[in-house]
């Protein structure tokens, strides 16, 4: 289990000044990797997500919650995950995002980091969204 420590997070995007927790639950098996996803952001529902990456390099599909400005909802989402020599973890997720003139493609890389020993996951994320490119650090804690 982990939890996200904004003061050691670098660039975090504006909605993040409203978000009180952001926890990740992380399994691992032979062939996946399992990422529930909660964060507590001052609205009355919260986002929970549940992520399944094959670690053969292989695409899987789910569902991802997206808040708009009408509340939450649900877009159809791809997963891939790739290990480097590193140890790194890449991962892509692309959703499909329903706008009033058709669907805007949005592509989330994340670059995951273990420290050594362990205690801390450094998540270097870049997306590219209807509200624009952002590129910003997050920091993980372990709990």
């Amino acid at each position: 289990n982990w939890t996200l420590d904004k003061a050691k997070s670098k660039d975090l995007p504006f909605f993040y000044d409203n978000v009180q927790s952001h926890k990740l639950a992380i399994t691992q098996s032979e062939k996946t990797l399992q990422v529930a996803v909660e964060i507590k952001d001052g609205q009355p529902e919260l986002v929970k997500m549940e992520f399944a990456y094959n670690l053969d390099g292989t695409e899987s599909k789910t569902e991802s919650k997206v808040r708009t400005p009408d509340g939450l909802i649900s877009v159809p989402a791809t997963l891939k995950a790739e290990s480097s020599e590193n140890g790194e973890l890449k991962i892509t997720i692309s959703r499909e995002i329903p706008m009033p003139n058709g669907t805007f493609k949005s592509v989330t890389i994340e670059n995951w980091k273990l420290s050594t020993d362990g205690k801390t996951l450094t998540i270097h994320r870049a997306d590219d969204n209807p509200g624009g490119k952002q590129d910003f650090e997050m920091v993980f804690i372990k709990s």
